[in-house]
């Protein structure tokens, strides 16, 4: 790898302390939540005549705590039964680590003839 670019291999995923399997690839993503429209009477107005209009203002009052998608390889203790239960997602590799509090959102497999186990996972983070 070049320069200061972290590599991936050998990560690892594990929830409530049990090992999840070796992390292909991790995608967390985090977004506003609450978006109120702001827009008063004193709002700025763009144009004139029939194409007049008023520049909307917006504020986030929310912000969600985010989720965690992730394929790994290998033969995971989970199971359908266990969507939905929460824990500790603990993330280590790649030169970074994190570890949150997260709920099991959703969990697919996909098997192939002559291929090791291959899985997906979202964990929603609960934000506490």
């Amino acid at each position: 790898m070049p320069g200061s670019i972290p590599d991936s291999q050998g990560a690892t995923l594990s929830f409530n302390g049990v090992f999840l399997g070796y992390v292909q690839n991790v995608t967390p993503s985090f977004s506003a939540g609450t978006v109120h429209d702001m827009t008063g009477k004193r709002s700025p107005v763009l144009g004139t005549g029939s194409n007049a209009r008023i520049r909307k203002q917006v504020s986030c009052t929310s912000v969600e705590p985010g989720a965690l998608s992730c394929k790994f390889w290998g033969s995971p203790p989970l199971t359908i039964d266990q969507v939905g239960q929460t824990g500790t997602l603990s993330f280590v590799g790649g030169g970074s680590s994190m570890s949150m509090q997260a709920f099991l959102a959703e969990l697919q497999s996909e098997h192939a003839v002559g291929q090791p186990a291959q899985w997906s996972a979202t964990f929603s983070f609960t934000g506490f």
